[in-house]
């Protein structure tokens, strides 16, 4: 847990005793974006892991991968996590990949749209 200090007193008193003035509502968000993108740096550590150690993934009787998948929903979610975390090229590489299979996802369509704009690729 981060403990936040303005002006030498803990930031939930300080907002306490000036609701909602700047930078309350600066550190407050601040904090909570820091926190996402701890969040998204784990996910990316723990996906990785996991793909270094399951090359072959079962999936048959898997909600996100019935049939012949071989993982693409983790290499799939691999692709979010490294745009996520500002791994670009990669990220690219790994939704390049993935063409024809999560043509219908709002994320996957998310991140193509955001190539294409940027970078008119994918």
């Amino acid at each position: 847990m981060v403990y936040l200090f303005i002006k030498g007193v803990h930031f939930y008193k300080y907002n306490a005793l000036m609701p909602n003035n700047s930078d309350s509502v600066y550190i407050e968000n601040y904090a909570n974006i820091a926190t996402c993108k701890q969040l998204e740096k784990e996910c990316l550590r723990k996906l990785v892991v996991y793909r270094k150690n399951n090359n072959s993934i079962a999936t048959d009787g898997m909600l996100h991968s019935e049939g012949n998948s071989e993982g693409k929903h983790i290499d799939y979610l691999l692709g979010c996590a490294l745009f996520d975390t500002g791994h670009i090229s990669r990220a690219i590489d790994y939704f390049d990949y993935l063409k024809g299979y999560f043509e219908s996802d709002y994320l996957f369509n998310y991140y193509r749209e955001f190539f294409s704009i940027v970078f008119g690729k994918v």
